[in-house]
């Protein structure tokens, strides 16, 4: 398990962090159906999919954000019960994704999501409770009404996390390593390297700004603060120069053939690791259907009521 008795102001500050972050593209009007029985396939589908960046190592994720829910709606009951208040606020379990985020998280961009969204992040569908989140966040990110609150915080947390049938960063720790792995390997591959050249000099005659080394540095630091990602000229939505830029990257990520080469070098890379790690992975895998099994049942049973 992990362990409990890390410094409790920056634990608890993390998980407020993700208390305030977590779910927050929830979709207006869609209530949650009833948890189905833990899939071990439920981040991923059968065959290839570029438009959906779908790679085999899809099968072995589970999100952050639920077992954070989880977790956290069994901290409520046990610090209520020592006195002490711990509202955890309503998320959507259903998770449903900004349009440029794919199943499992992975940024996703294409000549449809650049003439919309530029480089800039797509917004969440719906920021249904959003406020509730933050109210928390601010209300309890901090939270000390005593000298013998964090013991029982420290106590009440190790109770939690002793019931869960897996640990979720353990079970992440054993698989993010093979994921970087083959895509460093994808990016050296010769194919990718020889569409790469060419994408620059399919961008170069288009844009103004100079072209990063490869598409996954675009855009540069430089162009990102003059589009307004952040600082003092910050935007939130793209201006018509920026959403140029874009779809003409975009285009020549397609016409170059870097997509395609990018990606089939990661999903074959993902599936050759997954075939000479099997044993390990396999017992992965077994892990994460029990922690999806548990963490949607006390989500099912146990969350606060939908506002």
């Amino acid at each position: 398990m992990i362990e409990a008795h890390r410094p409790t102001h920056s634990r608890r500050t993390r998980w407020l962090v993700a208390a305030a972050t977590v779910l927050t593209v929830s979709l207006t009007g869609c209530a949650a159906a009833p948890f189905e029985p833990a899939d071990p396939t439920a981040y991923s589908q059968e065959g290839k999919d570029r438009g959906q960046w779908v790679m085999p190592f899809n099968k072995y994720y589970f999100p952050d954000a639920l077992t954070n829910y989880a977790e956290n709606i069994q901290l409520e009951p046990c610090l209520v019960g020592e006195g002490y208040d711990w509202p955890v606020p309503w998320e959507d379990p259903a998770i449903p994704r900004p349009e440029d985020l794919n199943a499992v998280g992975y940024r996703l961009f294409d000549e449809r999501i650049a003439a919309r969204w530029g480089y800039h992040v797509a917004p969440s569908p719906n920021t249904e409770g959003a406020q509730a989140r933050q109210e928390f966040f601010e209300q309890y990110n901090g939270y000390n009404p005593d000298d013998r609150f964090d013991e029982v915080f420290d106590d009440c947390l190790k109770e939690a996390r002793d019931d869960f049938p897996a640990d979720h960063m353990m079970l992440l720790a054993s698989v993010s390593p093979y994921q970087a792995q083959a895509e460093d390997a994808a990016r050296m591959h010769p194919d990718v390297a020889a569409a790469i050249d060419d994408w620059r000099v399919c961008l170069t005659e288009r844009v103004h700004f100079d072209v990063p080394d490869a598409p996954w540095d675009s855009p540069s630091e430089a162009m990102a603060e003059e589009w307004g990602f952040w600082g003092p000229e910050y935007r939130a939505e793209p201006s018509v120069v920026e959403l140029r830029a874009a779809v003409a990257d975009a285009e020549c990520r397609e016409s170059s053939g870097f997509t395609a080469a990018y990606y089939d070098a990661n999903w074959n890379e993902q599936q050759r690791l997954i075939d000479e790690n099997r044993v390990e992975l396999d017992a992965v895998l077994e892990g994460i259907v029990k922690l999806n099994a548990y963490v949607r049942a006390i989500i099912d049973e146990s969350a606060p009521p939908r506002p």
